[in-house]
């Protein structure tokens, strides 16, 4: 039964290839006459992707030095991630771990080749190939440790740590969703999340807060209780998530991070049973995806988890509608 069922979850990874890689469009990239490191983070910040990615690829052409060269192309790759360009994501991936050979500096070759594979995890998450992920956390993480100086990348290299920490608990959470060694990879996860939520408390200590990854630490350790029923810690933990996901939106008014909260509420929901409970929060964070930041793979998910309780009430017309809605949000183009 159990090598049936491993087989199934390798169908479904190849399948989410497929569409993630060959299917979806790739996005179209466009030259801008001034193109700066500094708008292009503030357009990201602000959800506009798109334009985001036009800064970061103008960069990437025009710079020489191959260090700087490759961060630009590996952060152009985050943006694709983003908007589930993952096949165009992966050959600019490919470019970045070339150049990460060529510089001067050997510390900083390692940091691009950490960088590199910690996106190459995130993918292999979202395309549900946890065991990749862990693979390409674990390259990145042996990168980092053979750093012999920090220097000016001290900052930028505890944030790729934190990274790899909570894609560890993701990933172990992936395998105990897809039934193995369920208590065990779920325990797992638990303490990766707690051990990244962790820093971020020592950082709001030290007077330089991170609600957002607060929040999305929180939000994960609910997931986790969700999954082995204990509904009161999930409860819980979905009350601290919105609370820090509120003190990030009050700086960050364009932001949609609380439809992240709306689904996992919405997910609890139907745990317990509660299908129209459960649509009502999975609307709420379409709500949200619509008038602030457009985010591709929350709205195809939130649109799949809403014809998942039409299905669970028999009305199977309405869940096929909301699959192919679901369907034409992911494979749109940018």
């Amino acid at each position: 039964m159990s090598e049936i069922v491993s087989g199934v979850h390798e169908i479904q990874t190849e399948a989410k290839k497929f569409v993630f890689e060959k299917l979806i469009p790739p996005l179209r990239l466009k030259i801008v006459e001034s193109p700066s490191s500094d708008e292009a983070k503030a357009l990201d910040n602000k959800g506009k992707w798109a334009e985001a990615a036009d800064h970061f690829y103008t960069l990437s052409q025009i710079e020489k030095d191959p260090g700087i060269k490759a961060d630009n192309l590996i952060d152009l790759s985050q943006i694709l991630i983003n908007l589930t360009r993952f096949g165009q994501a992966k050959e600019f991936l490919s470019k970045a771990e070339m150049l990460s050979s060529l510089g001067t500096e050997k510390n900083k070759n390692l940091f691009l080749k950490a960088r590199v594979n910690e996106k190459l995890a995130w993918i292999s998450d979202y395309e549900g190939d946890y065991e990749g992920s862990l693979a390409r956390l674990a390259e990145a993480q042996e990168s980092l440790e053979k750093i012999s100086e920090t220097g000016d990348l001290e900052n930028k290299v505890e944030n790729v740590l934190s990274t790899v920490t909570h894609f560890k608990g993701r990933a172990h959470f992936g395998l105990g969703s897809q039934g193995k060694n369920i208590q065990e990879n779920i325990n797992q996860s638990v303490s990766f999340f707690n051990l990244d939520l962790e820093s971020f408390r020592e950082m709001r200590q030290n007077g330089n807060p991170k609600p957002a990854n607060e929040g999305y630490q929180h939000g994960w350790l609910a997931r986790c209780h969700i999954t082995l029923g204990d509904f009161s810690k999930a409860k819980l933990e979905l009350e601290e998530t919105k609370k820090l996901f509120e003190e990030f939106t009050q700086l960050n008014p364009d932001s949609g991070i609380l439809a992240h909260y709306y689904d996992l509420q919405g997910e609890l929901f139907m745990k317990q049973g509660r299908s129209a409970d459960a649509r009502s929060s999975f609307e709420a964070s379409l709500g949200v995806r619509y008038t602030k930041e457009r985010y591709p793979m929350g709205e195809t998910r939130s649109l799949l988890a809403i014809a998942l309780t039409h299905w669970a009430e028999g009305n199977l017309g309405k869940a096929g509608f909301y699959v192919l809605k679901a369907l034409g949000t992911l494979t749109a183009k940018a």
